[in-house]
C-alpha cells in the first residue's frame, strides 16, 4: 500500500484534482498533505457523508493508510467505492489497485484476497478516466492475461497511453512488446525514453 500512497501524492502534486471543489474539501485535503489528520477529518468527514466524491476518496485514503484512523481496509474499500461510483478517477484506481493486490488482516478483521478479475473493470474505468498508473496496470493485465483475456491490441493501446504520459515502467514494457514484435527501432525509442524520464529528461509528445 506504500506504492499506492506514493502514487496518490504524485497525482496531487501534479494538480490531478477536481477543478470545481468545495472549499471545505480542499481545506481537508491540504490538512492531510500537511499531516494534520485531525483537521483533515474535521473538514472531510461531513463532506464525505454528504456525498462529495473528492472527500469520500480522501477519507478512503486515510482509512487505507492509517492516517487519522486505524488502517481499516473495510472502511477504505467502502469509501473508495462510493467515490468511484461517482466517476472519481483516483478512487476508481485505488479500488482497482486494492482488489488487484489484495490486503491482509487488519484490526477490523478485513481480509481482501487478490482478485484480478474483480479488479479489472475498475482499473479499466480508471484508465478510461485518464489515470496513467491504471492505464499501465490494465495494459499489463491484457499483456499477461491476468484477470482478463490476453489481448495484445489492448495491451499496446493502454501501455502506449501510459508511456506517453511519462510512466517509465510502461515505457519499458512497451519497448519489450515492440521488441517481441520485431520493431527494434520502436523498442529502442521507448527504452531511451524511459531512461530520459528517469533522469528527468524530455518525454515524447504527440506529433514527434
Amino acid at each position: 500500500m506504500r506504492l499506492l500512497l506514493a502514487a496518490i501524492l504524485v497525482a496531487v502534486s501534479s494538480g490531478a484534482v477536481e477543478a470545481q471543489e468545495n472549499p471545505y474539501t480542499a481545506a481537508g485535503r491540504h490538512a492531510f498533505l500537511k499531516a494534520d489528520y485531525d483537521t483533515a477529518r474535521l473538514y472531510l468527514e461531513p463532506r464525505a457523508q454528504a456525498g462529495d466524491a473528492e472527500a469520500q476518496y480522501w477519507i478512503g485514503v486515510m482509512h487505507a493508510h492509517g492516517r487519522g484512523y486505524p488502517p481499516l481496509c473495510g472502511q477504505a474499500i467502502r469509501w473508495y467505492e462510493r467515490a468511484a461510483k461517482q466517476g472519481h478517477p483516483n478512487a476508481t484506481f485505488s479500488l482497482g489497485f486494492t482488489l488487484y493486490h489484495g490486503w491482509g488482516a487488519d484490526p477490523d478483521g478485513c481480509i481482501i484476497l487478490s482478485d484480478r478479475a474483480r479488479a479489472a473493470p475498475w482499473l479499466k474505468k480508471a484508465a478510461e478516466l485518464g489515470v496513467p498508473r491504471a492505464q499501465y496496470l490494465i495494459g499489463h493485465m491484457y499483456r499477461n492475461g491476468a484477470g482478463v483475456p490476453v489481448s495484445q491490441d489492448d495491451a499496446f493501446k493502454w501501455l502506449e497511453r501510459a508511456a506517453n504520459a511519462g510512466l517509465p515502467e510502461a515505457q519499458f514494457d512497451l519497448g519489450l512488446m515492440h521488441a517481441d514484435a520485431g520493431n527494434k527501432s520502436d523498442a529502442y525509442f521507448w527504452w531511451i525514453s524511459r531512461r530520459l524520464e528517469q533522469c528527468g529528461g524530455a518525454r515524447r509528445t504527440d506529433g514527434i
